[in-house]
């Protein structure tokens, strides 16, 4: 039975990680061909939160933490409770950080994002990156989303205005 498990594990790590499988890239930089839904790492976006903390003073403490973001994009449109979801941010759950890197991932959906201007996409990357929490324990840095609140549409109201989707 020890050689099964070995050649399936040996199987995986080769064929799904090595960028041969179905997976082109290793480890989180998928095209996941699941449900025709292809996720695609965005330098762009990428650039555009680098951007964002670098501006933004309520969000310089994410680079200064150290915290690591993974951007991308999905090619497959997203509706929750039937509205569009154009973005959004998670953590990265702890039983994957063998195989991910990051500790949040920001998921732009193309199909929701491709009509939104340049100063839209940086609002929406803003918004996202205000999901991005953390807090010092004693075991070290415990990660979270920040779910939102009032004050969360009141920054994005000071730094953009109130017509902001104009």
């Amino acid at each position: 039975m020890k050689n099964v498990e070995e050649a399936v594990t040996t199987f995986f790590i080769d064929y799904f990680l090595s960028g041969r499988g179905p997976y082109d890239r290793a480890p989180f930089a998928w095209k996941k061909e699941a449900n025709m839904e292809l996720i695609d790492i965005s330098e762009e976006l990428e650039e555009l939160g680098t951007k964002m903390i670098r501006e933004h003073e309520d969000l310089n403490w994410i680079a200064g933490a150290g915290i690591d973001i993974g951007y991308q994009y999905s090619s497959k449109p997203k509706t929750s409770n039937g509205k569009i979801v154009y973005a959004d941010c998670y953590k990265v759950p702890d039983r994957l950080k063998a195989y991910v890197q990051h500790n949040f991932i920001i998921t732009f959906y193309e199909p929701n994002t491709a009509s939104l201007r340049d100063d839209q996409k940086e609002i929406l990357m803003y918004h996202e990156l205000l999901h991005v929490g953390m807090k010092e324990t004693k075991e070290g840095p415990k990660y979270h989303i920040v779910h939102h609140d009032i004050e969360d549409f009141e920054r994005v109201i000071k730094q953009y205005g109130v017509d902001w989707a104009r």
